[in-house]
């Protein structure tokens, strides 16, 4: 198996450029997976083998009370695996209307029209999963664990949002719906199942085992499974502010939802125009979005990440053992294939082999969730500064990031083992580097960073010594 250096913060920066996504590749499986009555915390026992990473780089200090950011691309590339890194892509489009007629341009060939299939997509998120609390892959972060209630603060769902330019004044939604559930046959989240072959084949084991969401379809969210909980539903208006189709949409949604001890949190995105010329479509329907790429209505189109040098890659997706990430998608109509209520998980997806373009490509909706919790430790300690000064060259470079969230201007106060020339780097999560500096020799001292100019979203900062002492971290800027 090939190793995996992972980066030491917790959402891949290495993407490439967009992706366009190839229409009408994918089907689901026809037959919905089996439930299984099993809670989490006890069933399904099995070893899970983390890689060990190249040295991590050093960080700015993360406590409970400070939280992290997840997401599921992490947990994959995170664990035993040959996979060579992540790209990130986008180009299918989720909107409330399955009849809406979207146009685009092959790479060759005249321009072509489909309908829409795609409703919502979304994620389980699964924080005490393999590689996110091993203390070499992830260290000082925070650390949660099924004994540990926690609490989902705030999440980014990367995407693209255009809109017609000759509508400045309409609003539309993106809908957000929360869910948690134990696996247990009454919660929100259940366990389910493929068993047979197929999955021996694809996947390494006879029986693949998942959290099932649920998805009303007469409002498009994630639904409570019997007298479970009540979705949390957060509803984010979206204006001409909002647009992104040049730069990747990251815009950092507050949440405030709670997960007790021993759930998973799971969560749809959804999207509906606000236009009030919108139509109820019918046949001959109407048009969305042009060949051109010109909008006659608003649409959303979420990000995902390919997991391979390309979303040409031919394996089927990784299955790890008591790992309950999944990556949900949701179609309606003729392409439900009778998944009825339910969301259409990870290992649904199947084509009639493992072709270029197929399922690893577009497995991975990427999601971020920033989570808090207020009896959660860290994966590892800090060091305790040492009093010698003989000891001192060896110690860490220290990097406090204030304010963060950041408006105009970020404070980076720098503490380095000895004074010493430093590069600083700020870049978005794309890998695009947004600005840079360099302040000359310093021991101690605070860099300001103008950030009035950025877009709202998450950034990575890094600071490099010319000894090779290296910090780098996460800052949000929030105008």
């Amino acid at each position: 198996m090939k190793k995996i250096a992972l980066l030491g913060f917790a959402f891949i920066t290495s993407f490439s450029v967009m992706g366009q996504y190839r229409k009408g590749n994918l089907i689901n499986s026809a037959t919905p997976g089996k439930e299984q009555h099993a809670a989490i915390s006890t069933a399904l026992p099995g070893m899970i083998t983390v890689n060990t990473p190249a040295t991590p780089v050093a960080m700015a200090k993360t406590t409970a009370t400070t939280g992290r950011w997840y997401n599921y691309l992490d947990s994959v590339v995170g664990m035993n695996s040959a996979l060579p890194g992540v790209v990130m892509y986008s180009g299918f489009t989720i909107w409330h209307d399955t009849t809406g007629i979207f146009g685009y341009t092959p790479a060759t060939g005249s321009p072509s029209y489909g309908y829409n299939t795609w409703t919502s997509v979304g994620t389980s998120m699964n924080p005490w999963a393999g590689a996110y609390n091993d203390s070499v892959a992830f260290p000082h972060m925070l650390k949660v664990t099924p004994a540990s209630a926690y609490i989902i603060d705030s999440v980014i769902v990367v995407g693209q949002y255009g809109r017609n330019p000759a509508k400045p004044t309409v609003v539309d939604t993106l809908k957000l719906s929360f869910v948690y559930g134990d696996g247990t046959g009454t919660s929100n989240l259940p366990i389910y199942y493929f068993s047979g072959t197929t999955m021996s084949t694809r996947y390494g084991h006879d029986t693949v085992r998942y959290l099932q969401m649920m998805h009303d379809s007469l409002t498009n969210i994630a639904k409570s499974n019997g007298t479970a909980p009540a979705p949390y539903v957060v509803k984010v208006p979206l204006t001409a502010a909002d647009t992104s189709l040049t730069n990747w949409f990251t815009k950092v949604i507050p949440v405030n939802f709670s997960v007790p001890a021993g759930s998973i949190a799971g969560m749809g995105v959804s999207f509906r125009t606000g236009d009030p010329a919108w139509p109820s479509f019918s046949f001959p329907y109407d048009t969305v979005r042009y060949a051109d790429g010109s909008f006659k209505y608003s649409d959303f189109m979420p990000g995902y990440g390919a997991v391979g040098a390309s979303a040409t890659s031919t394996s089927w997706a990784e299955y790890i053992l008591n790992d309950w990430n999944v990556g949900y998608w949701k179609r309606l109509g003729f392409y439900d294939a009778g998944w009825g209520d339910k969301y259409v998980p990870t290992w649904a997806w199947e084509s009639s082999a493992p072709t270029a373009g197929s399922p690893s490509a577009i497995q991975y909706p990427y999601i971020i969730y920033h989570v808090k919790c207020a009896t959660c430790g860290l994966t590892s300690a800090w060091p305790v500064a040492p009093n010698s000064i003989t000891t001192v060259a060896s110690s860490p470079m220290s990097v406090t990031a204030q304010p963060n969230p950041a408006s105009n201007d970020l404070a980076l106060s720098v503490t380095l083992s000895r004074t010493q020339k430093v590069d600083i780097t700020i870049s978005d999560i794309t890998g695009r580097t947004v600005a840079a500096t360099e302040p000359g020799a310093i021991s101690t001292g605070t860099v300001h960073i103008n950030t009035s100019t950025f877009a709202n979203g998450v950034y990575i900062y890094t600071v490099t010594g010319e000894n090779g002492e290296r910090a780098t971290g996460r800052v949000v800027v929030s105008h």
